[in-house]
């Protein structure tokens, strides 16, 4: 059996309830994004875990751990870290894209930041045909809605589970 080479990414991941931050180890041929939208694998094994729980608007810890098992079925979002490598553009997948500003109400989650679209397509149409579970979401605010209080700002990029949202706004396209 061969060795595979793996980056590790330090990502916090959002449920309703409760937050884990830590580690996952992807394959270096493989794009974050695709990783964490993977269907065929249900799960995140998260090395180095801190889990914590909503209170008010901070984070208390209930536990460290060597490693856990989240259920992406019940995650809300996934934040890479701020440092973490920029996503690579599939080869196959080269489209020239413009963001538009959206907000998407995902609870306990408010998220405000760039959905990049495809020039031409519409954001409905999009969202129709779209494969991937987690949407890619740049340029975010995160608000925690009980309390309105801002979680992050300028985050670089975060995965919004698409199933989660109940609420997709969005402004007007810019020309282009």
């Amino acid at each position: 059996m061969e060795n595979i080479t793996v980056i590790k990414y330090q990502i916090t991941a959002y449920a309703a309830d409760f937050v884990c931050r830590g580690a996952i180890a992807v394959p270096s041929f493989r794009r974050l994004s695709d990783f964490i939208n993977d269907a065929s694998s249900p799960f995140l094994m998260v090395d180095d875990a801190t889990s914590a729980r909503w209170d008010g608007a901070l984070f208390t810890i209930t536990a460290q751990h060597t490693g856990v098992i989240l259920n992406k079925p019940n995650l809300v979002a996934v934040m890479p870290a701020r440092d973490a490598p920029a996503p690579r553009p599939s080869p196959t997948e080269v489209v020239p894209k413009m963001p538009v500003p959206v907000k998407l109400l995902a609870s306990p989650l408010l998220i405000e930041g760039h959905w990049n679209l495809a020039r031409g397509v519409a954001w409905d149409r999009a969202m129709s045909v779209l494969r991937d579970e987690f949407l890619i979401i740049t340029n975010a605010n995160l608000y925690y809605l009980r309390t309105n209080a801002r979680v992050e700002e300028n985050l670089p990029v975060i995965f919004v589970k698409r199933s989660c949202i109940g609420l997709f706004q969005m402004s007007p396209s810019p020309k282009g």
